[in-house]
């Protein structure tokens, strides 16, 4: 059965600097979630506090309804998987995969079949006999993912796995490596400072920001309905476009962005109150002529799957738009209207995200 994990107002300081900051916390059972953020944000703090490797300053953390706070990590039966994966060198693959058995006091014949099992769980039966040396960088990865398994962890820690990996090995490795976790549906925290990777690996996405949880939601809410400025710039490239409150009513609040007025269901603004609304390139709607925001396009470059179009509004401001290939024809200089469709913009309070 999966791990149910709770972290309940977990705080961990280095001398001035705090680095987990009161975080409370709900890891659902068989639930793969992401910690993403910029480095020093305080996730692999958070990830070293729940294997037992640091101590919270202050804070439980409990797996089941057992408290593991105190708990060294050999006793927490957790599974973890290192940015450098540590193999041990001298080792073969099956030495490496059946240490921790071995170390548990396992007998041999029931350590080593079920360390072959681990492998064959991730694609290893016929690389057994080999040392790490003579593995690729994907074939590492995936036997650091068995010595973790091997072990039949309650909870499956990876601290950026995939980021020694070139991008098209790291793609793959992604699709394996999600496929492996919903086959095996065990409850996993993964680390990363790659925000694609975490939108396409996880369930939900923390975004940290110093030793906070900034937002907490499934990769489709954090990415289409940031809570901030911060969480929309980080989760990658947006239009962050000033506006003004013109008037609230029925829970819409119609906001005056240059020189037009956009509805957004936002009941808790005010009239009057500055604001920010994000909106994604591939979002934007181009126009040659006809209602929106007026600008002027300002370059247009080839990506070869999509143009990037960057044009400078009348009222102040270079934006962008993520266009197909074949759309346009667009030419620097000529004036253009942006747009959006319903639900594909989202508004914030301007400095709401301040540190």
């Amino acid at each position: 059965m999966a791990t149910n994990l709770v972290l309940e107002k977990v705080s961990r300081g280095f001398g001035q600097l705090t680095a987990v900051n009161n975080i409370d916390l709900h890891v659902q059972p068989g639930e793969f979630l992401a910690l993403l953020g910029p480095s020093g944000c305080g996730k692999t703090t958070m990830l070293r506090l729940i294997a037992g490797f640091l101590s919270p300053d202050s804070g439980r953390i409990l797996c089941d309804g057992e408290d593991i706070t105190k708990l060294p990590p050999y006793r927490r039966k957790l599974g973890v998987v290192f940015q450098n994966y540590a193999l041990f060198p001298h080792m073969t693959v099956l030495e490496n995969v059946g240490y921790g058995l071995k170390v548990a006091g396992v007998p041999r014949v029931e350590a080593t079949s079920r360390a072959r099992a681990a492998l064959a769980r991730v694609g290893l039966t016929t690389q057994d006999d080999r040392f790490p040396a003579q593995l690729s960088g994907g074939q590492q990865q995936r036997v650091a993912l068995a010595r973790a398994l091997v072990i039949e962890p309650r909870l499956l820690l990876l601290d950026e796995p995939l980021s020694a990996l070139d991008k098209s090995l790291r793609e793959e490795m992604q699709v394996e490596l999600r496929q492996l976790q919903q086959r095996l549906g065990i409850t996993t925290i993964f680390v990363t400072h790659d925000q694609e990777e975490a939108l396409t690996l996880s369930d939900r996405v923390a975004v940290m920001r110093a030793g906070r949880i900034e937002q907490l939601g499934t990769p489709r809410e954090v990415y289409d309905t940031p809570v901030n400025s911060f969480v929309a710039t980080f989760l990658g490239t947006t239009n962050l476009l000033d506006g003004t409150v013109a008037a609230v009513a029925d829970g819409v609040a119609s906001v005056r962005i240059a020189n037009a007025e956009f509805p957004f269901p936002a009941a808790s603004f005010r009239p009057g109150q500055a604001v920010q609304v994000t909106l994604r390139p591939e979002n934007v709607s181009l126009a040659s002529s006809g209602s929106g925001i007026a600008g002027t396009i300002s370059d247009v470059l080839f990506q070869g799957h999509r143009l990037i179009v960057l044009f400078e509004a009348e009222a102040g401001g270079e934006w962008r738009a993520f266009c197909p290939p074949n759309s346009g024809p667009w030419h620097k200089g000529e004036p253009v209207w942006m747009g959006w469709t319903e639900g594909a913009a989202a508004i914030i309070s301007k400095g709401d995200d301040d540190a």
